[in-house]
């Protein structure tokens, strides 16, 4: 009887743990997606101006995305934290092990991260500061969707740049106003 208890408690800690190993949503990384035109891919190196060991292509199955959840950047790479398939390909060979690549780069060139359409007026919208805390200097609002470029992380803040009516904008962006999932138009996240 105790052989029996101990393996099905077994049992229910490995499907436990698998499960907790697939969220969806990684709310202690900043999380990006990889933006490129059809018969694009993008690489994954080893290092910092390394050696490249994985290539990706475009998914071609409908509700499938890459994702990434990014540990550190540096001069326009980004480290990954984990990488994965989602949402509607939770059974994709990458999701069987999403730390696989971690402590591996990818260049933060078409690392995408999207704000969510709040539909109100820039004065209430999202905030994008000089730096990455919230007493700094606001650089722009928005209550609209935008498409921004990843370019560096500090923490939970993500430093994009985006361009509105041809003019270059930068600024850090806190983690309950990131959105890298494009799948969906992500309503504002609470801290």
């Amino acid at each position: 009887m105790t052989k029996i208890i101990t393996i099905t408690l077994v049992l229910v800690f490995h499907v436990i743990h698998a499960q907790q190993e697939f969220e969806v949503f990684q709310t202690e990384f900043v999380e990006c997606f990889p933006e490129y035109k059809n018969g694009e891919s993008f690489e994954i190196f080893d290092k910092i101006e390394g050696t490249v060991i994985a290539k990706f292509e475009a998914l071609k199955k409908e509700n499938c995305y890459y994702k990434f959840a990014i540990a550190e950047s540096q001069g326009g790479w980004l480290k990954i934290a984990n990488f994965m398939v989602a949402p509607g390909c939770q059974d994709h060979s990458i999701n069987n092990d999403i730390e696989f690549f971690k402590g591996n780069w990818i260049k933060s060139d078409i690392m995408k991260i999207d704000i969510a359409d709040l539909d109100v007026d820039p004065q209430n919208g999202i905030k994008f500061y000089a730096n990455p805390d919230r007493n700094s200097e606001i650089v722009f609002q928005s209550g609209q969707y935008l498409s921004t470029n990843l370019i560096e992380v500090k923490g939970l803040w993500a430093k994009v740049v985006f361009a509105i009516d041809n003019e270059i904008i930068s600024g850090w962006l806190e983690r309950s106003n990131q959105c890298a999932y494009p799948w969906t138009t992500c309503t504002n996240m609470e801290d």
